[in-house]
């Protein structure tokens, strides 16, 4: 694997990764909002889901002369 990816063998590449996204996401780990860990098996997606607003046509969307 190491001379695919140029990473050793048995180092987590994704740590990082996700270490970032809940940086930028202001998503702690002890409380998550988006990301959790899963213990032995990685990490999941929280959705977080509104619909608010959709559905909904101003003005502005609305073509000239409508």
């Amino acid at each position: 694997m190491a001379s695919v990816t140029g990473a050793r063998a048995g180092s987590n590449v994704v740590d990082p990764h996700i270490r970032s996204l809940r940086i930028n996401l202001q998503n702690g780990y002890r409380h998550p909002r988006f990301i959790a860990t899963v213990p032995g098996a990685g990490y999941r997606f929280i959705p977080t889901f509104s619909n608010h607003g959709w559905g909904e046509v101003t003005a502005k969307d609305r073509p000239p002369g409508k």
